[in-house]
């Protein structure tokens, strides 16, 4: 998996959602690979080219962490899944008024168009956005 230079080059991809919407089984159909427990970080971890894909553990100050560690050329998804959808809509429009988020790009994974916000709705969307991203 290259070294600590390659590491660095690495864009940080945090994949956020209420628990049970299926960010973790995302993430592993997004990179093929079953994302690992790196209990350093706090998050599963899984890479795709040069983007590394973090999940949070769920602990509300480890998510706090990670958000705050995002900056200009991170990304962030959020997994919007089954149950009390207006709660999902509700703690992302908080997330992407956060002074944390500014300059990150944000993309929704959804069923249905957000309104306010680029959604995709196909892992093969998702895909392409982060392969884009990567390339960026």
């Amino acid at each position: 998996m290259g070294g600590c230079a390659q590491n660095l080059e690495l864009r940080t991809v945090l994949v956020l959602g209420h628990p049970g919407t299926g960010k973790t089984r995302l993430m592993q159909e997004i990179t093929g690979f079953e994302p690992a427990l790196d209990p350093h970080l706090g998050a599963l971890v899984a890479l795709h080219g040069a983007l590394r894909l973090v999940e949070p553990l769920c602990d509300d100050q480890a998510r706090a962490r990670w958000i705050h560690q995002l900056h200009h050329g991170c990304a962030l998804v959020y997994v919007v899944g089954p149950g009390d959808v207006q709660a999902q809509l509700y703690d992302l429009q908080v997330l992407s008024r956060s002074e944390a988020v500014r300059g990150v790009r944000v993309v929704i994974f959804a069923d249905e168009e957000v309104p306010d916000f680029e959604t995709v709705r196909t892992t093969d969307d998702l895909q392409g956005w982060l392969m884009a991203l990567g390339h960026g």
